[in-house]
């Protein structure tokens, strides 16, 4: 069995996961805060399966109660290995584009969410929005996220490297220590966004311009370190 995959006496413990009103149960948000990251990373996809809309739908409940997905792994190299069989061959499951050879997370509802450390290397994220979500070291390598909404996200030190962020809204993110050195940007929002020194932007780009704000000096600079985060 893969590192970090749910075992079967793990799947039967999940929680209702909709009410009546097709709404995520305050239970899951329960779950997801106590769950291993191989748990978070079932619950994940299995509320994709059963959405009426095929979507990953975790905003923030009416008390504040965010969603905690810290470490979970949805990465399709991942995915691959766990799931071998449903994806051998069709018909795919809901997170799964056939097309793309990815995890499918199109239009995903995570505001808020907590994706510290999350594994979402290559994940197609297209219109996703997350607003005010953490991502701080979470893998994003590859990752599509073209139209998605990041305004107030946390990317601190967060590597964005090959991220395709063209049409996204990085208004009021924190950019401080995040690497968008080789991020495919275009029509991208800056907007009171921040950085500082260690901010690495790709050649060229010129963040105050953009409406980027910052109290140091260095920061339109790109930041002068190596690449030892990318493949």
């Amino acid at each position: 069995m893969p590192i970090g995959a749910p075992r079967e006496s793990e799947r039967e413990q999940l929680p209702p996961l909709y009410n009546a009103d097709g709404v995520v149960t305050r239970a899951v948000y329960e779950y997801l805060r106590a769950a291993t990251p191989g748990q978070r990373a079932e619950i994940v996809l299995r509320l994709v399966e059963e959405n009426l809309r095929g979507q990953l739908e975790l905003p923030p409940l009416a008390d504040g109660t965010r969603a905690y997905l810290s470490h979970l792994d949805l990465s399709p190299e991942t995915l691959i290995v766990r799931y071998r069989q449903k994806l051998s061959k069709g018909p795919f499951p809901r997170w799964w584009s056939a097309v793309l050879g990815t995890t499918d997370l199109t239009g995903a509802d995570l505001r808020g969410a907590d994706l510290q450390g999350a594994g979402l290397r290559g994940v197609y994220l297209e219109g996703a929005d997350l607003r005010g979500a953490s991502l701080q070291g979470a893998g994003l390598q590859r990752a599509y996220l073209q139209w998605a909404d990041l305004r107030e996200a946390q990317l601190v030190g967060t590597y964005l490297g090959r991220v395709d962020l063209r049409r996204v809204n990085l208004s009021g993110a924190d950019l401080r220590g995040a690497y968008l050195r080789d991020a495919l940007l275009g029509d991208t929002l800056f907007t009171g966004a921040r950085c500082d020194s260690d901010t690495a932007w790709p050649d060229g780009f010129d963040p105050i311009a953009a409406g980027v704000i910052t109290t140091e000096v260095r920061c339109p600079g790109s930041a002068e370190r190596a690449d030892s985060r990318s493949d």
